[in-house]
This record gives structure tokens, C-alpha cells and sequence, in this order.
């Protein structure tokens, strides 16, 4: 499971979702240059395997796979001198690219 920070979720609450979207999706995509990123979308669809995650009056939809990577991570909502955002603190990463965007887990 993850956990949603106070942030994260004042965040997410305040989202305008208009039908058909039922949530937000939090995947686990291959990218950059040590392999592996977040990505967050509209969801529309619930699938069968998804690990479904309440967020104040949200819900975040996380499929099998990406929950391997996911599972004991936080979800914060940050904001800083000159970027904002949601952002991930995962005990399972390894190693992250020098740039951030990107990390690993063994």
C-alpha cells in the first residue's frame, strides 16, 4: 500500500474530475536514464488487478506492476522556490539518475 501525505491529498481533493474519469492512475512507466518513472493520469477505467487507494474524496488506481514498486511509498504534494508538484519518497529505490527524473529498484 502507499501512503497519502496531508499534501498530497488537500492536492488531489481539490481536482475537478468530470465523468467519465473516476480517479487518478499511478503507474510505474520504463524511462530515463535509470530506467524507471512515475506517471500519473485521468483514469477511466478500474481493472481488475488495481490496487484502489482513497484520497480524501479521490481515488488513485494503481495497477499490479507498478504497485511491486510502489508498495510502503508516500505521496507528497511539494512545493518549492520555483517548481511544485507531487513527488514520491520510495524505500524500494536503489539508485536515482542524476537529474531525478528517474530511478531503479534491485
Amino acid at each position: 500500500m502507499i501512503h497519502v501525505a496531508a499534501s498530497a491529498r488537500s492536492k488531489l481533493t481539490k481536482l475537478h474530475l468530470t465523468p467519465p474519469c473516476i480517479g487518478i492512475r499511478i503507474r510505474v512507466e520504463d524511462s530515463g536514464c535509470s530506467g524507471l518513472a512515475y506517471a500519473m493520469e485521468y483514469c477511466y477505467k478500474k481493472e481488475e488487478t488495481d490496487t484502489v487507494v482513497r484520497a480524501g474524496s479521490k481515488r488513485l488506481y494503481i495497477d499490479a506492476k507498478s504497485m511491486l514498486y510502489l508498495h510502503g511509498s508516500d505521496l507528497h504534494y511539494r512545493k518549492k522556490e520555483f517548481e511544485e508538484g507531487y513527488e514520491f519518497t520510495n524505500p524500494n529505490v536503489t539508485s536515482e539518475c542524476g537529474c531525478g527524473e528517474s530511478f531503479y529498484v534491485t
